[in-house]
């Protein structure tokens, strides 16, 4: 490779995505970037909902993604940055769960508040 022509020897590369995509190829890239705009396609919800969550999860998410252009933890493990990218997915996950749940059940509420009112003004 170009590590042993230069006479250097190098552990990993200096760049996340590189080494992701030289490890894992062009399926575990394309992985990585569906599951990125799953993520992000979640964020854009949550944003729209509850900004002081939004700013926060996506700050965390950007600082790994930023980091990995320098740095490799994408695929090193149990590197602590990794654990804290996990821990962010699943906040993601979690919030958005939890905004969809609140709104469907204030449409609920609204159907059941409209059926009423509908009813007893047939009624009445």
């Amino acid at each position: 490779g170009i590590s042993s022509h230069l006479g250097v020897e190098m552990s990993h590369f200096h760049n996340g995505y590189l080494q992701l995509f030289v490890q894992g190829g062009i399926v575990a890239l394309m992985l990585l970037i569906i599951f990125a705009v799953l993520v992000f396609k979640r964020l854009v919800f949550i944003k729209k909902k509850d900004r002081k969550s939004y700013a926060i999860l996506v700050s965390g998410l950007i600082m790994v993604l930023v980091h990995n252009v320098a740095e490799s933890t994408l695929m090193k493990g149990l590197h602590p940055l990794g654990i804290v990218a996990g821990i962010l997915y699943v906040a993601v996950g979690i919030e958005a769960l939890k905004l969809k749940t609140i709104e469907f059940e204030k449409r609920a509420v609204n159907r059941n508040t409209n059926h009423g009112i509908i009813s007893k003004v047939t009624v009445g």
